[in-house]
């Protein structure tokens, strides 16, 4: 009975959710060359920029009569852009104005619980998290009874993995990348082997998480978002540094830089410069550090990262 129950409420709301995955995934593959800003559909404009998918999906939500459904998914639009732009104060403010809305379309309420808790992670308040990730699980888990989805066991695995069931997540991940081996979705396959480099990398499974992070390297760039691939050649460049392979390290930061300098993705751009200048003084490029350590606003970076900065700012000379 009860999911009977579920499966009428959510029947209408997961055939849209299912029809805009697959409308991602074309664009994806094939994308308009158009550059047209207003002519882009909202999922082609979503999919290569979050920076400019946040001015879309504003232009969208002033629209009048606008149906409910429609307004939900913009919103789970805005909530993805906005936790890949690392705006976490204000993916915070927003998914916690949802939570006590009752008889919300459970896709929508599931896309609520899990930004919910990675705003909440970024602030740590780990407590918080795992309660509203949990949530979140319980009724992906439901739904994928109901409606099974590849992607949707991506989103459980990178649940898990967020409050320290890593070894459980990566078990679930691996098993995925055999089942769906012959998979050609690359939103999916950027984010399956993504998650797996994370899970193998928290596992210190170094190797391993270079070669998924290479896969997600090859799918992202098939997806075509600039955004996600610098992300994805910074944790490149971070693997590398781990695995003491130092020059390659400095190539993928040095490319992850000029994709999140090309999508305005300030955040990032900040860290990649921040770690290019600690990689830089380890190989003796004290020039390249120095010019680099100096263009970073010093308060923009975190306490912790501060003391780094005064340290490297005063070791360092003109050049």
């Amino acid at each position: 009975m009860k999911q009977r129950l579920l499966k009428t409420l959510t029947l209408r709301y997961a055939f849209l959710t299912i029809s805009v995955f697959n409308t991602l995934v074309a664009h994806a593959l094939t994308k308009s060359s158009t550059d047209n800003f207003k002519e882009k559909s909202i999922d082609s404009v979503c999919i290569t920029s979050p920076f400019d998918c946040l001015s879309r999906i504003d232009l969208e939500l002033s629209k009048k009569n606008q149906s409910e459904l429609v307004k939900y998914d913009l919103l789970q639009y805005r909530f993805v852009a906005l936790f890949n732009l690392q705006r976490n104060k204000s993916l915070l403010e927003e998914t916690t104005k949802w939570l006590s809305h009752d008889n919300l379309p459970i896709p929508f309420k599931i896309t609520v619980y899990i930004y919910h808790a990675k705003s909440l992670r970024a602030f740590g308040k780990s407590e918080k998290t795992k309660i509203y990730a949990e949530k979140a699980i319980t009724l992906l888990k439901q739904m994928n009874e109901i409606f099974p989805s590849p992607m949707r066991l991506v989103e459980l695995a990178n649940l898990t993995m967020q409050y320290g069931e890593v070894q459980q997540a990566y078990s679930l991940l691996s098993q995925l990348t055999v089942k769906f081996k012959d998979s050609k979705n690359a939103l999916f396959k950027t984010e399956l082997h993504g998650n797996l480099g994370h899970a193998a990398a928290k596992l210190q499974k170094y190797q391993e998480a270079e070669q998924r992070w290479k896969a997600a390297l090859y799918w992202g760039d098939i997806v075509g978002n600039k955004q996600q691939q610098g992300v994805i050649r910074y944790n490149l460049a971070d693997i590398y540094e781990q695995l003491a392979q130092l020059n390659t390290a400095t190539l993928y930061f040095e490319k992850a830089l000029s994709f999140s300098q090309q999508a305005q993705d300030s955040n990032k751009i900040l860290l990649i410069k921040f770690r290019l200048s600690q990689l830089y003084v380890k190989q003796q490029m004290n020039c390249q550090a120095y010019q680099l350590i100096n263009s970073i606003e010093k308060s923009a970076l975190s306490l912790s990262k501060q003391q780094t900065y005064d340290t490297l700012i005063k070791h360092l000379k003109p050049c």
